[in-house]
């Protein structure tokens, strides 16, 4: 699934399988440190390509479980762990999104860049930087078991707002490359929970014929597999 490389001090670089929502000619690059997971494109042309610690677009998730390797986990369960033991994070996550100070030393002095609901900031007087989507199908086990079993994923996010069952969502659709079998997924823009998901196994839709029970089950044997 990735390719390890050797850590320096505390930090290390996972090769991953999934592909650039963004380009769709390179696959993603984890940096993991004990406080920080980065995400970006490998292709240097890319909108998040480039340097993995500086602006463009890059996706960045507080690291809540600095030994996550002695736990044995992969980086896919990494994130979504992480996500499942902060229930504060999406009004953390919007909290970010919507900010128009530097959490650092307070600057509105900000370089802001969006994309649908990725987006960008750095701030010009501390050259601090942050940036994420502001949805991502990593925090949810539906969405991981889809995620484990479709490597070759291209990921499509909606550049506009989209009303879905009474509610302003962002729309996310991951593809696989080799099957076409999708995973949908929108998400209320203002609390970024999600509010539909809809998932294709084996070109199967499971949406009114699987519970969310029975999605993580399923996403549990992937791991033992």
């Amino acid at each position: 699934m990735k390719k390890e490389k050797e850590p320096s001090g505390e930090e290390m670089e996972i090769d991953m399988e999934k592909w650039c929502p963004m380009c769709l000619e390179a696959r993603l690059k984890a940096k993991v440190t004990p406080k920080i997971i980065r995400i970006k494109c490998k292709n240097p042309k890319c909108i998040l390509g480039g340097p993995i610690d500086k602006p463009p677009f890059h996706i960045a998730i507080d690291n809540e479980m600095p030994n996550w390797r002695e736990q044995g986990l992969d980086i896919y369960d990494l994130v979504q762990k992480i996500a499942a033991g902060v229930p504060d994070l999406p009004a953390r996550k919007m909290e970010l999104y919507r900010a128009n100070k530097c959490p650092r030393c307070g600057s509105e002095n900000l370089i802001t860049e969006e994309f649908g609901s990725w987006y960008n900031k750095h701030c010009k007087d501390c050259d601090y930087g942050w940036g994420a989507v502001a949805i991502t199908a990593w925090e949810l086990p539906e969405t991981v078991a889809f995620l484990r079993t479709h490597h070759r994923v291209a990921e499509s996010l909606l550049g506009e707002k989209v009303r879905i069952d009474d509610k302003i969502c962002w729309g996310t659709t991951y593809t696989d490359l080799d099957t076409n079998e999708k995973l949908v997924l929108y998400a209320d823009a203002e609390t970024l929970r999600p509010v539909r998901i809809i998932i294709d196994f084996e070109g199967k839709p499971v949406k009114g014929e699987m519970t969310r029970e029975e999605l993580v089950k399923k996403f549990l044997s992937f791991k033992k597999a």
